[in-house]
């Protein structure tokens, strides 16, 4: 705990002398920085809403093709059971 005090101490005391050097006041920067941290989360959220749609058209042809096979299949069973009953009818 100690050790985790005089680092966040010396982070700070890092942070206003540099603030100083460069000329702005802490406010300055501090500010400079919820700027940019808020730029950030806005990138972030519209790459992440991005790929949500990306993900949402990628599902929505998955599901088609999955209709689409489907259908194959109801059709492919109807004729088998068309050629049995027809093959049945022929037997009798």
């Amino acid at each position: 705990m100690k050790n985790a005090l005089i680092a966040v101490a010396a982070l700070g005391a890092a942070f206003v002398i540099g603030s100083k050097m460069m000329g702005s006041s802490p406010k300055e920067v501090a500010g400079t920085i919820a700027a940019n941290a808020s730029s950030a989360v806005e990138e972030a959220k519209q790459k992440a809403g991005k790929a949500a749609s990306h993900t949402k058209k990628k599902a929505s042809k998955a599901a088609e093709s999955m209709k689409e096979t489907a259908r194959g299949a109801e059709k492919a069973v109807k004729d088998v059971v068309s050629n049995v009953a027809s093959d049945v009818k022929s037997a009798s």
